[in-house]
């Protein structure tokens, strides 16, 4: 599951998981296809903190599940 928002800088957001070695994630989509993708931010995430049961590789199990863009500006 990649959720997707589009922000004001004219880039696409995306929340994954699963991937890297990591639980969850955070990129960029900069541009038209094929684009370029970046990491904002990989976000450890304690699993035995938010799964009631754990799965079996702790670098499993967390995926975002969607995005809001916020203006801080305001």
């Amino acid at each position: 599951m990649w959720p997707i928002t589009w922000a004001a800088d004219d880039n696409l957001y995306a929340g994954a998981g699963d991937n890297l070695g990591s639980s969850m994630n955070f990129w960029r989509i900069e541009g038209l296809p094929p684009g370029k993708l970046s990491l904002v931010d990989d976000m450890p995430v304690d699993i035995q903190q938010y799964c009631r049961i754990p799965p079996a590789d702790p670098r499993m199990g967390i995926k975002s599940a969607g995005l809001r863009i916020i203006d801080k500006s305001r």
